[in-house]
């Protein structure tokens, strides 16, 4: 009975909310993100296949908007395209030419899967792929709603003098 977060194992809903709008005609692999993301500010060879394979070449927001970010704020997919189009954090390697794991492909996934089918992607994930699938105590966080983690799982981190409760935090809304 109790929850636990995921976390990038999550990645994998994402990528099947994509599949799910890309069987629907909504969304193709090879489109350039910036067709979905019209302020998106970089190279328009990055596609939805890019983000899908973490080959983009984009920053990770968890390190490139630290020092930006209100930490005492949840964020949003919705935030992490707008920090991005505002600050336009430098490219790490030249799109699709190689592999590097990165949590802002799927943020930006996430969000596109919001603009298609016009509902958050926590109300998208449960009626699309959570209840289809009788995951009846499945759910995406929601930081504006903490009762839904109240008998959640806590992670702890070894410190000097034992351990140390890992706290939700800013990043856990995206």
């Amino acid at each position: 009975q109790t929850q636990f977060q995921l976390a990038s194992v999550s990645k994998q809903f994402t990528a099947v909310a994509i599949m799910q709008l890309h069987e629907k005609g909504l969304i193709n692999y090879d489109d350039p993100v910036y067709k979905y993301i019209p302020n998106f500010p970089y190279d328009p060879s990055i596609t939805i296949k890019s983000l899908l394979s973490h080959s983009s070449g984009i920053p990770n927001y968890v390190y490139c908007l630290d020092r930006i970010i209100d930490k005492k704020v949840a964020m949003t997919n919705g935030q992490v395209v707008d920090l991005f189009a505002r600050y336009k954090p430098g490219i790490n390697y030249n799109p699709n030419s190689r592999f590097n794991y990165n949590n802002s492909n799927y943020a930006l996934l996430a969000y596109i899967v919001e603009k298609l089918s016009g509902m958050s992607f926590r109300d998208y994930a449960q009626k699309n792929l959570f209840a289809p699938a009788g995951m009846s105590r499945s759910f995406i966080y929601d930081p504006k709603k903490p009762e839904l983690v109240a008998s959640a799982a806590i992670g702890y981190t070894p410190r000097r003098r034992g351990f140390w409760q890992v706290p939700f935090d800013h990043l856990d809304g995206v």
